[in-house]
């Protein structure tokens, strides 16, 4: 038997990661690296680009509210193969996004989220990343 408790508050938890994920993106980071005073290069020139780039980025949102009423789904239903199957997939899902994340940030959390606003310099946040973040926190 599932704790009830326990999967609602993964639902929960799961769909605020989305919901923050963005809204920071859009304040943070969108909206900065799209900024037409800022844009360079290929955001410039392209709005098929930069359409592109946000609905991507809002498209991982709903993904997170996705596995979210997944979670919620299989915590109010009875427990069988196919629920446990499932919560051990999002569960290595989440682990490997998760090792993934630390790995490319080199443990280093985004000066955008960061209450510090410092960021170790070597990070390997992507350049148009790294300049929003730079515009925002100046």
């Amino acid at each position: 038997m599932f704790n009830v408790f326990a999967l609602l508050t993964a639902a929960a938890l799961t769909f605020l990661i989305g919901a923050v994920h963005s809204v920071l993106g859009e304040i943070r980071v969108l909206r900065p690296l799209l900024a037409p005073e800022r844009r360079q290069g290929l955001l410039a020139e392209q709005e098929t680009l930069r359409r592109v780039l946000r609905v991507s980025w809002h498209l991982v949102t709903l993904a997170w509210w996705g596995i979210a009423a997944i979670i919620a789904a299989i915590a109010v239903t009875p427990a069988d193969a196919h629920g446990t199957m499932v919560l051990i997939i999002v569960s290595l899902l989440f682990s490997v996004m998760g090792v993934v994340a630390l790995v490319l940030r080199r443990g280093q959390q985004s000066r955008c989220w960061s209450a510090s606003g410092r960021s170790h310099p070597s990070s390997s946040m992507s350049a148009a990343v790294r300049l929003a973040c730079r515009r925002v926190s100046a």
